[in-house]
């Protein structure tokens, strides 16, 4: 904290950050994600969350961020290093154990946390999830949260109850990045395209394969 009031390095930093973004939330949130996941690389949980928040959280807080948003916002991308190559330092310990090739599990790693990576800007713009608002607010919020989340997930692995093809995987990916958005037209054209893929996923799991038909007969 010395050495960061001596140099200004974070006054700084936020200007720039604030500059760069134009004030748009977005972008700033976006710059603050690579921010902090540069900061965190290679370094421990405590330390990679201390240094973004104290050099970029007054930042987004200028922009009306709500600070317990903000810093979760910051932490959560900071430890994403800890499965994002090429440091991934989890990453590095697993793969050995499992006898794995790192390079593989790195991506695997991040297919698999692919919410570590879209949750801290739904604390950001969902602030319900952060149990602030009315309960019926809160609830709905959790309820996409979840469904969205779960939706980008199956889209992800390629698996649900059976195989899914990449035609529904695109839908379920598209519809779950606009079911999770605050507004309400992509919401709804999100849980639109969510709905159809699973669905059609529904019925071609129960429609008959004619191998095992022939197989029985």
């Amino acid at each position: 904290m010395g050495s960061l009031s001596l140099t200004g390095v974070g006054i700084k930093l936020s200007s720039l950050l604030i500059d760069v973004s134009g004030g748009s939330i977005l972008i700033l949130l976006g710059l603050t994600a690579v921010a902090a996941f540069v900061i965190g690389v290679g370094s421990m949980g405590l330390i990679a969350y201390l240094m973004p928040a104290l050099l970029i959280a007054p930042t987004l807080g200028i922009l009306g961020v709500v600070p317990v948003a903000a810093h979760l916002f910051i932490y959560y991308w900071a430890i994403t290093s800890f499965i994002t190559p090429p440091v991934a330092m989890a990453v590095f310990v697993a793969a050995p154990i499992a006898g794995a090739s790192i390079s593989k599990t790195g991506l695997v790693a991040m297919r698999l946390g692919i919410g570590t990576y879209l949750l801290p800007f739904l604390f950001v713009l969902n602030t319900s999830l952060l149990l602030i608002g009315n309960p019926l607010q809160i609830g709905m919020e959790a309820i996409i949260a979840i469904i969205g989340l779960s939706a980008i997930a199956i889209a992800m692995t390629g698996f649900a109850i059976g195989p899914v093809n990449w035609v529904m995987r695109s839908l379920l990916a598209i519809g779950a990045l606009a079911f999770m958005l605050p507004e309400l037209t992509p919401t709804i054209i999100g849980f639109g395209l969510i709905s159809v893929a699973i669905l059609w996923h529904i019925i071609k799991m129960k429609r008959p394969n004619p191998l095992e038909a022939l197989h029985g007969r």
